[in-house]
């Protein structure tokens, strides 16, 4: 989802500089709220007391996928419920 995008932003703003940094939901979080990075793509609502410093700019809704191995019990079945 990221890579494309970026990279058509990059196209057309030669001059602007990209760092892309991946890892956990809280780390995003920190470097958010420390100013280390300036954009970020975490889940919403973050619930947090510090949270108040971030704002949501865009909510993006995207199918959530269950995965199994394909030996797992669950991959033989049609569907699952709660």
């Amino acid at each position: 989802m990221l890579a494309p995008a970026l990279a058509q932003f990059q196209r057309g703003h030669p001059r602007v500089e990209c760092y892309v940094r991946a890892g956990s939901h809280q780390r995003m979080v920190e470097l958010l709220r420390d100013g280390v990075v300036e954009l970020g793509l975490i889940a919403w609502p973050y619930i947090d007391p510090l949270s108040v410093e971030l704002t949501p700019l865009l909510k993006l809704s995207e199918p959530v996928v269950l995965a199994v191995q394909a030996r797992h019990p669950l991959a033989q079945q049609h569907s699952v419920t709660q």
